[in-house]
């Protein structure tokens, strides 16, 4: 999914997880999923790579969690 980020985002993390859901009919599925945090990326363009991810690996949505941060560089003290 790299690729895809790469073309809209200017700056993201990823990292793998495991995730879990319980279905309608209460089955409990664990699946191996990938967590990314995107930086200075708008909303535009995070829709973009969810359009795309969705294609690309053929699923019917994405869990997408927003919130409002603020994140800054440490480079050490001065």
């Amino acid at each position: 999914m790299n690729p895809i980020c790469d073309k809209y985002a200017p700056g993201y993390t990823s990292f793998e997880a495991q995730g879990h859901w319980t279905t309608p009919e209460g089955v409990v599925i664990d699946e191996n999923t990938l967590v990314y945090v995107f930086y200075r990326t708008d909303e535009e363009r995070v829709i973009a790579i969810l359009d795309d991810v969705l294609k690309e690996l053929n699923q019917s949505a994405i869990l997408v969690e927003k919130n409002d941060v603020s994140y800054t560089f440490y480079d050490g003290l001065q």
